[in-house]
């Protein structure tokens, strides 16, 4: 029996909505267990531990993360022998929506202005 050989995640980017932050869902199958049942996983991002999950977990969702940052997400396993080397993936949210365009209204095009002196309506 050794430890477990290294997860391969991958990530997920899902778009933010407002002026909410991004989201990543980060996701991996059970990597071989090398004659030892995983008994666990850790999750971190950018080097620093952010989730101890059980054997029974596959994914992690990190929800606050910042709009167009980019991460380095590590995944490991434990079995009763140790930890395996973490398993990584890079991912980037997405940035800010694009901009509403602040252009005038092509020339003829119909304009309507209520309570505006001289608008119509």
């Amino acid at each position: 029996m050794t430890t477990p050989s290294a997860p391969a995640p991958t990530a997920v980017r899902h778009p933010a909505s407002g002026t909410e932050a991004g989201r990543l869902e980060v996701t991996w199958a059970e990597p071989a267990t090398n004659g030892a049942a995983i008994t666990g996983y850790e999750v971190t991002v950018d080097g620093a531990t952010v989730a101890s999950l059980p054997a029974s977990a596959a994914s992690w969702s990190f929800p606050d993360a910042e709009r167009g940052r980019r991460y380095t997400v590590g995944v490991r396993a434990r079995n009763t022998v140790g930890w395996s080397a973490a398993g990584t993936t890079t991912a980037q949210t997405w940035s800010a929506p694009p901009r509403r365009s602040t252009r005038p209204p092509p020339t003829g095009a119909a304009t309507r202005c209520r309570g505006v002196p001289g608008g119509s309506g």
